[in-house]
């Protein structure tokens, strides 16, 4: 009976008899298994060149945060006058440092490849920042900082500077853990070469078993038949030692240390790699030898442990950490190690295979990294309290940008004193307008006996043009000291105290005194249990700061002060000036309508003006205004309003006053002014007379231009019936 299986085999063996040298299965077979290990190798030399790459730019990312961080920490020892500093060493190379770097980090790292998912145009539209860009910000701030700070100015860039930092290490903090993603899929990947690499060693073998089996099974007693399956085998063998040699080339090449082991713990199989871990060039040295040979009995027997363990269980380790030690230099070095059992056909277990890669760079990087960021939190934390202190003196600048006048920026201060030194007492000494005596403005916390008014000669503070400080000696609670002698005289001591006068000064200009008294309690001691001074170097600064600011403020109160009497009086004659009236005007008829009370406007020029100014000069006619003007000022109520409109043309307000009642009032003008006599250069100026237009709310009209409009008409009737006369206006 024919076995139906045997009529495949004609088929089969015409295809693998021809032709006489290689058949196209073999053929096949072998072009299958050269492409397999050219993928394998060119893959797993992609996947380490992206781990490298990975761990590459998670170095770079380290170093500019480390970089950028000390920059920040010197430049702010620097500015704390701390000694030992070097700006160029200390800050520019940092920073140097740091902008040789960041083009890797702006590239996105090589290939593009390492974004954060923030930044990753994938998912925004929004382009990431340029590290680079913000590192050269955050040089041209410090620069500016550190250029007001050698010229004496105001440290006005500090927030921005604080603020560009903290971007900074937010935008570099996002780049911390990008390359992991990289280094896990480069792990995946090797798995995933690793069981490709395995499927196809296993698809090859199982078609050489086939082969050899459909040949054993084709083959014939005869020589021809015995000759070709000789040959077939040697073929195999060939193809065989092709795959052994790929697959010992690729152990070779590999950076990681590759190893098999007996369950003897000895070596069986091993690459170079993993031969220099234990000190060696050849890796056959290794075979037969175990850990204890070549590292040290506690770290050996460590090992050891670890492998009895997967003997005994029979589960794999995956991933961990263990230190081993370089027998060239002693060091010890941290690898990270997987191992998996060896199990024969009947799953007993023969031994392990291990893979090992040195991580000892990285646990370095995660140790600075750790200092780094204990350094960063502590440096925050001071950061807070400085932001916390800024605030406040930033909302005391902004209620003293907000006081009016000079009484209700005291108060404030005297506010704002006691909540940023609750601890001691002060007083604030302005300037009086004599310029010859310091008065009393305001003081906070327990009263002080002190002088209210004092002379700006007996102030050692005010003397020196700078900060002054008396301390006491409470060192030694049974003999406290103070030298008396270089106390204020406005002082009046009451007891132990420390006492600070510093004077304040803005723009040159010395506006008053600002005194600071701390009653002496129990010494304090620093870490090191030296006796601390109240007034230590960074509570002088903090003062000096709070002192800059109210110099500034009350400089600018009074200069506002000023800049409102210009913007409101005419300069030649001393009175309101023709806006002032305009807006006034508006704010009196709205006044008079709600209280339904009148308004009289009173609209004036002087008659032949233009003769007085040919005749005896212009300078002349303006003595004529000035006293036209000071003649206003004593003649007319306080609510009035006297204003010069322009050139000889003036203008009064009469609030109250009806069309009758402004008509009297300028009736009474017209002659009283009359009676004046005013003289230039010892020569009088003759009779002075004016023409007066009368109108008044709301007999003349409702609005501020009817009302002048009318008052103008009524003047320019006076002027044209002769003048030197009062003419009201018609209804």
């Amino acid at each position: 009976m024919t076995d139906p299986k045997r009529k495949k085999v004609p088929l089969f063996t015409f295809i693998t008899s021809w032709p006489n040298s290689f058949s196209i299965l073999e053929i096949l077979i072998l072009i299958i298994g050269v492409a397999v290990g050219l993928f394998m190798y060119q893959k797993m030399n992609q996947i380490r060149t992206d781990s490298i790459n990975a761990r590459a730019f998670d170095l770079q990312t380290t170093r500019i945060l480390i970089s950028i961080n000390l920059a920040y920490i010197h430049f702010d020892e620097l500015m704390n006058q701390t000694t030992g500093i070097d700006l160029e060493k200390d800050v520019y190379a940092e920073l140097d440092n740091a902008e040789n770097l960041c083009q890797t980090l702006d590239q996105g790292g090589p290939g593009g490849k390492f974004i954060p998912l923030s930044f990753n145009t994938k998912f925004s539209s929004a382009p990431p920042p340029s590290i680079c860009a913000e590192i050269i910000d955050f040089r041209n701030i410090l620069n500016q900082r550190w250029q007001d700070h050698i010229e004496g100015k105001l440290d006005t860039k500090k927030s921005a500077y604080i603020d560009t930092f903290s971007k900074l290490l937010r935008d570099l903090q996002r780049y911390d853990s990008v390359a992991d993603p990289h280094i896990e899929d480069a792990e995946k990947q090797t798995k995933q070469a690793n069981l490709v690499f395995g499927v196809s060693l296993v698809a090859i073998f199982w078609i050489i078993v086939i082969i050899l089996w459909r040949t054993r099974k084709s083959l014939t007693k005869n020589n021809i038949q015995l000759e070709r399956e000789v040959a077939m085998r040697a073929r195999l063998n060939t193809d065989l030692d092709t795959e052994r040699n790929l697959l010992n080339t690729l152990l070779d090449t590999l950076p990681d240390a590759v190893f098999a082991k007996n369950i003897n713990n000895q070596f069986i199989i091993a690459n170079p790699a993993a031969a220099a871990v234990m000190g060696l060039t050849n890796k056959d040295e290794l075979v037969g030898k175990s850990e204890t040979d070549f590292q040290p009995l506690e770290i050996s027997s460590q090992i050891l442990a670890r492998d009895a363990m997967i003997f005994t269980t029979g589960e794999p380790r995956i991933n961990e950490e263990e230190v081993v030690t370089d027998l060239k230099t002693g060091n010890l070095h941290w690898r990270q190690t997987t191992k998996v059992p060896l199990r024969d056909r009947q799953g007993i277990i023969t031994g392990l295979v291990g893979i090992s890669r040195d991580i000892t760079k990285q646990k370095t990087i995660e140790d600075e990294l750790h200092k780094t960021n204990t350094k960063l939190i502590k440096g925050i934390a001071a950061l807070e309290q400085s932001s916390r202190e800024t605030e406040r003196l930033s909302e005391m600048v902004d209620l003293l940008q907000a006081s009016p006048n000079t009484e209700e920026a005291c108060v404030v201060i005297a506010d704002q004193m006691a909540k940023l030194f609750p601890e001691d007492s002060g007083v604030l000494y302005l300037y009086h307008p004599s310029r010859n005596m310091l008065d009393r403005a305001a003081s906070w916390g327990p009263v002080l006996p002190d002088s209210l008014i004092f002379k700006p000669d007996e102030c050692w503070g005010l003397r020196r043009g700078k900060m002054h400080i008396v301390e006491a000696n409470n060192a030694n609670p049974e003999n406290p000291e103070i030298n008396k002698s270089i106390i204020c005289p406005h002082i009046t001591p009451d007891g132990l105290a420390d006492y600070l006068c510093v004077p304040l000064v803005a723009q040159g200009e010395a506006l008053g005194l600002l005194h600071f008294r701390h009653k002496e309690g129990l010494a304090v001691f620093d870490e090191q249990g030296n006796v601390m001074d109240w007034y230590g170097q960074a509570k002088k600064q903090r003062i000096q700061s709070i002192i800059d600011s109210l110099s500034l403020s009350l400089a600018n109160l009074k200069l506002r002060s000023t800049l409102r009497q210009q913007s409101i009086r005419d300069p030649l004659t001393g009175l309101y000036n023709r806006r002032f009236m305009e807006e006034t005007l508006e704010r009196e008829l709205l006044r008079a309508a709600r209280n339904n009370e009148a308004l009289g406007l009173i609209m004036l020029d002087i008659d032949h003006f233009k003769e007085f100014n040919d005749t005896f000069g212009h300078q002349a006619g303006d003595v004529l205004l000035q006293s036209l003007g000071q003649f206003f000022v004593s003649h007319t109520r306080g609510e009035d309003v006297a204003c010069r409109y322009g050139g000889e043309e003036f203008i009064l307000l009469l609030p109250g006053s009806d069309s009758e009642d402004t008509r009297q009032r300028a009736e009474e003008i017209r002659v009283q002014v009359q009676r004046m006599s005013v003289e230039y250069n010892n020569q009088a100026l003759g009779k002075i007379t004016l023409s007066l237009g009368v109108s008044a709310y709301p007999t003349h009209g409702d609005t501020a231009a009817v009302l002048i409009q009318k008052a103008d008409n009524a003047l320019y009737q006076a002027n044209s019936e002769g003048r030197d006369r009062v003419v009201v206006a018609d209804t």
